[in-house]
């Protein structure tokens, strides 16, 4: 429990270090970056879309694993590395589950292979390795620009 614990204090650590833009993350997979000052003024010309974060926070490994054993949908949206362990946890537990992909961190995770063997390098192939790791996953594209597919069970 308490090496759970350590890594979790880490990763909320690692997390309160990221540094989100209007247009997602300062830094992406492939080492590229936005500028500060074209981050700024997008948020601040277009102040009605302030981001604003949640207060509280799940501070233990124990709380986080209770308040997930009890829910009753996991969501996924841009998960980034998460997105495997979310099909996982959420199909061993027999939770509905949706995941809407983005980054395929290939080199991060050259192990993860399709059924038929092709390394997942791309996005349609890690929307397609979602959806091959529960038997019951469906794919659908949501009507907005950008990475869209969404990879999902039902109830």
């Amino acid at each position: 429990v308490h090496r759970a614990d350590d890594w979790y204090q880490n990763q909320l650590i690692r997390a309160k270090e990221i540094s989100w833009t209007s247009k997602g993350l300062t830094q992406h997979e492939d080492g590229t970056s936005y500028h500060e000052e074209e981050a700024t003024n997008n948020v601040e010309s277009k102040s009605s879309e302030t981001i604003e974060t949640a207060e509280s926070e799940i501070s233990s490994a124990q709380e986080a694993r209770s308040v997930l054993q009890k829910s009753h949908l996991i969501v996924g949206l841009h998960c980034d590395q998460a997105a495997g362990e979310i099909v996982d946890f959420a199909s061993a537990k027999n939770i509905p589950w949706c995941v809407v992909p983005c980054c395929t961190y290939s080199e991060m995770f050259s192990f993860r292979k399709l059924a038929d063997g092709t390394r997942v390098t791309s996005y349609d192939h890690l929307v397609q390795w979602l959806q091959e790791r529960d038997p019951r996953a469906k794919v659908t594209t949501l009507d907005m620009e950008g990475k869209n597919k969404v990879v999902y069970t039902l109830p």
